[in-house]
């Protein structure tokens, strides 16, 4: 099943043309992944009770990438009074092309996709292992897109800001220098 998070991942997608494979989702079983190369999101699947699932959803299936830009006519509205209505999922994959299902309102719609030739960068890679943390964590994520888009209005030079973790359960700063103002952003985690 894939819901309207699992299609938000495509806003990271490259814009840039000449690397397809980057320029599409990965699709599997567990994950929508995308990435530019500079950043890179997996955001897993939703979790629906095998006796909700559609009948003609496939469950199991090879991994598949889409462009994303091929993905923006798709989308998923809340749906309060039939939540298994806020979802989507793969119905079939022939060959090139991937079958993708929604029922929005009382209306089913099959959209049919071109599925990107290759593959997708062995992203798992690059992501540290559990075991490596050196230092965790929570925040809250509107105080800390409130903190980052002050410094983004900085005119930072590449967009930069440097994030410093000084321990398990302390603050995060994050500090930003465009040569005329430097700033420091602490956010302080959450606890439970």
């Amino acid at each position: 099943m894939i819901n309207q998070n699992n299609l938000n991942v495509l806003k990271l997608a490259s814009k840039q043309d000449f690397k397809p494979e980057i320029a599409s989702v990965l699709f599997t079983p567990e994950f929508t992944v995308a990435t530019d190369s500079f950043h890179l999101i997996e955001m897993s699947m939703p979790k629906i009770e095998e006796d909700n699932l559609p009948g003609d959803a496939m469950e199991k299936f090879d991994p598949f990438m889409v462009r994303a830009n091929d993905l923006k006519n798709l989308k998923i509205p809340k749906d309060k009074k039939n939540p298994i209505c806020e979802n989507a999922w793969v119905k079939e994959k022939e060959e090139d092309i991937v079958s993708i299902k929604d029922f929005i309102g009382c209306t089913e719609t099959i959209h049919k996709y071109k599925m990107t030739p290759g593959e997708f960068p062995d992203y798992k890679q690059i992501i540290p292992e559990e075991g490596t943390i050196k230092a965790r964590g929570a925040f809250n994520v509107e105080l800390l897109i409130e903190g980052l888009e002050i410094l983004k209005a900085m005119k930072l030079k590449f967009g930069r800001v440097e994030i410093k973790f000084y321990g398990d359960q302390k603050p995060m700063v994050i500090t930003a220098d465009n040569g005329e103002q430097k700033a420091r952003y602490l956010i302080m985690p959450l606890t439970n």
